[in-house]
């Protein structure tokens, strides 16, 4: 069926046959904004051309051959209407997190938000507050533009079932860059750490630290809790070069490893049956506590997965964000 769209008058007010055949054409608009061009008027000829019945005739029986009759012209509901006013919807901003990585990811900071709050984008959205000089900054980065500046300030958020892997696998993997020295003893630095906020070695489940065993090389214990029987695995070359490293500290059945760019560092480290402790207290990023084992340098794209080895073999490091 076609439609025709009419302007917004009637036949109201049009008082002589010729006015209304010189509007009807205007009326009679089909769908491409064309003048139909087959309109067909039905005429009784017992009316006069001038008599308010037989304009009104005409308004009610204009046609489209072949086709239904359109409305009538004195159809109340093509009357002219006001505008109807619309009260405009404000939108609330959806924020931006960036990818949150998958199901697996725990913790993810992207650290993108120049000058902004540091901000979890896993699914969990966890709570992260900073403390001291933590800053996001566009000085260096790996990807996104900005990165996690460090210079003795931390981040934290809280104790969480998802940092809790138990006997499970995982993955801890974050890019850093440094040009602080340390000595074994002296000023050690701690990019990640699960424990307590002073070092108590029972709750802690895991660190990692650069200059803990050798000068300038990083090191990762997953079974720091044993203390002072505990193990470390360590970095073959130092890492305070000013450049960025990739880094992945990873847990597949009871084997344990550490890779540097993708290539694995040191020996496979087996802990049969190990079960990492379920720390009741914050994870941080960029300390042990507050005035030992502070990190200085920058960190990009931290990321912690439970339940999921994800390299067990040397690999080409990640070459976009999570």
């Amino acid at each position: 069926m076609r439609e025709y769209f009419r302007k917004p008058y009637m036949t109201q007010g049009i008082g002589k046959h010729s006015d209304y055949m010189k509007a009807i054409p205007q009326r009679a608009i089909d769908v491409q904004g064309l003048i139909a061009p087959n309109i067909e008027f039905k005429k009784p000829y017992d009316y006069h051309p001038n008599t308010a019945q037989m304009i009104h005739y005409y308004a009610n029986n204009l046609h489209y051959l072949g086709g239904d009759p359109v409305p009538p012209l004195n159809d109340p509901s093509l009357l002219p209407h006001a505008p109807i006013a619309e009260t405009p919807v404000e939108e609330t901003p959806v924020f931006d997190y960036g990818s949150y990585g998958d199901s697996y990811t725990s913790l993810l900071l992207h650290m993108d938000k120049t000058g902004g709050a540091f901000i979890d984008s896993s699914l969990s959205r966890k709570i992260i507050t900073t403390v001291g000089d933590a800053q996001q900054t566009t000085s260096k980065s790996v990807f996104g533009g900005s990165s996690g500046q460090f210079n003795a300030g931390y981040l934290s958020t809280p104790a969480d079932a998802s940092f809790n892997t138990g006997t499970g696998e995982y993955t801890l993997d974050f890019w850093f860059n440094t040009t602080k020295a340390t000595t074994p003893g002296g000023v050690n630095m701690i990019p990640l750490y699960q424990g307590d906020s002073v070092g108590i070695s029972s709750t802690v489940s895991q660190v990692i630290q650069i200059g803990i065993v050798t000068a300038n090389k990083l090191s990762w214990s997953p079974n720091y809790k044993s203390y002072p029987s505990h193990t470390w695995i360590t970095t073959s070359a130092a890492i305070n070069d000013g450049l960025w490293y990739h880094v992945a500290c990873v847990r597949s059945g009871d084997n344990h490893i550490l890779f540097l760019d993708g290539q694995q560092q040191g020996s496979t480290l087996t802990l049969a049956g190990y079960t990492a402790v379920a720390a009741t207290d914050p994870y941080f990023v960029g300390k042990q506590n507050a005035t030992y084992h502070q990190y200085v340098g920058w960190m990009d794209e931290v990321h912690i997965s439970k339940g999921i080895a994800r390299w067990t073999a040397n690999f080409t490091p990640p070459t976009k964000a999570w």
